[in-house]
């Protein structure tokens, strides 16, 4: 049944600048028909939108927009930091306009899993790699990053990975479907501006398949590396990229 006043939205203010929902161990939040706005022209702050918890579980349903949280100095997730727990998007929901140090949109720590079944990410900015998603390398414990459905779009890093970075042992992005497209990966440092769709290093996987694409032959729908790799980058050894469907095309 519809709710009365429905969309909703929560805005931050200055008074406020931790996390608008903590999902910790055995939680399981569900947001839909709901912004969460980080009003970021007006605050900055340490904080992520949402932290999910080793043993937590986020879903983002239809009508659920993260959006214009800017975490400012050396702090992760613009939007989302998953520390070892579960985040899923489904149809209808955005996570838009963040900013981040690693992981403009999302930020998978060591252990954690997102399952992008539809949705939108778009829009993000990370001030090193991940303009929309980053998954940590900083242990050999699995992360997994699935992409069955929805887009990462326009976002930018300015780093390495501007749609998506992929970082260490055991980490995984697997996809196989949705589309990664107009994202850039910018020039900071020398050996920076890599992926300009995606980034994979450190012994990281990456398998893409089905109807998953990364680029596009529309304007604008390209990827862009100011280095090397417009669409997928893949460095180190241990790396791996495994193609068995899907596009890459028309990017820069």
């Amino acid at each position: 049944a519809a709710i009365p006043g429905a969309p909703f939205t929560i805005t931050r203010d200055g008074g406020f600048t931790g996390n608008f929902f903590n999902v910790g161990s055995g939680g399981d939040l569900t947001l839909e028909n709901v912004a969460l706005d980080g009003n970021k022209d007006i605050v900055n702050v340490d904080a992520s939108l949402v932290l999910v918890e080793n043993g937590g579980k986020l879903t983002l349903g239809g009508g659920a927009a993260l959006k214009d949280n800017f975490v400012q100095r050396i702090s992760n997730g613009g939007a989302v930091y998953v520390d070892g727990g579960t985040l899923t998007m489904q149809d209808g929901s955005s996570i838009s306009k963040n900013a981040g140090h690693y992981g403009g949109g999302v930020y998978l720590a060591v252990g954690s899993s997102f399952n992008m079944l539809g949705g939108s990410i778009s829009g993000n900015d990370a001030r090193l790699g991940g303009g929309g998603v980053y998954l940590d390398n900083r242990s050999v414990n699995p992360t997994i990053f699935t992409m069955q459905g929805g887009s990462i779009t326009d976002n930018k890093a300015d780093g390495n990975g501007g749609g998506v970075c992929v970082r260490g042992k055991g980490k995984q992005f697997v996809m196989t479907g949705g589309a990664i497209t107009g994202n850039s990966a910018d020039e900071m440092l020398s050996y920076y501006a890599c992926g300009g769709g995606v980034y994979v290093d450190g012994g990281a996987t990456m398998s893409m398949s089905g109807a998953a694409q990364i680029g596009g032959s529309g304007t604008g729908e390209g990827n862009e590396a100011f280095r090397n790799g417009g669409g997928v980058y893949v460095t180190d050894t241990g790396s791996s990229f495994n193609m068995t469907g899907g596009k890459i095309i028309g990017n820069k």
